[in-house]
Order: C-alpha cells, then structure tokens, then sequence
C-alpha cells in the first residue's frame, strides 16, 4: 500500500506475552516490514503543520525520541471487554449441551 509504519511499544520485549525467542523472531521479521521502537513511553503529541509528532522517552536511558507522521493510530488497554456481551453475568453465556 505504500504506507510506512512505526510501532511504539512501551515493553522492552516487542510481544510481552510471548517467550523472548518469539517475540525477538517476530520483531525481526515485521521489522523488514515496519520500523519498530519497544521501551518507549510516549508523553507528549503535538502538530507542526499538517504532521503530527509523538514525543516518547527510552525507559532505559530517559533520553526523547521524536517520531514524526501524517496519521497517529493508539491502541492502548489489556483486558477484554467481553463482560458486556453477558449483562447477567457468566451464567447467562453460551453454555455446551452435550454434558
């Protein structure tokens, strides 16, 4: 599509949740694809023209990174939202009628 994507993680691992082997293998394969940075914190947004700027800090150093873009896309959050599919509860979920 002819996009160029940064991906600003906050953990020091690109995929926390995985094993370090799996997620450096997967680091380095999206890498070819996408320009990836882990252990930041952004702090701050700004605009200079049309562009926007992400200020983020190196949680290791504490030294500002500066990543410029035309578009800003934030994904943020860990849990699932699935509870409001039940209102009542779990009990009022799919339940499994062979037992």
């Amino acid at each position: 599509m002819g996009s160029k994507v940064t991906i600003i993680g906050r953990d020091p691992q690109f995929l926390p949740g995985e094993e370090p082997e799996v997620s450096a293998l997967a680091a380095a394969e999206l890498g070819k694809h996408m320009r990836i940075i882990s252990d930041r914190e952004v702090r701050a947004a700004d605009r200079v023209g049309a562009r926007k700027r992400l200020h983020a800090i190196d949680r290791a150093t504490g030294k500002e990174v500066v990543v410029e873009a035309e578009e800003v896309m934030i994904a943020s959050g860990r849990g699932p939202t699935t509870a409001i599919l039940y209102p009542d509860g779990p009990a009022s979920g799919p339940r499994r009628m062979d037992g």
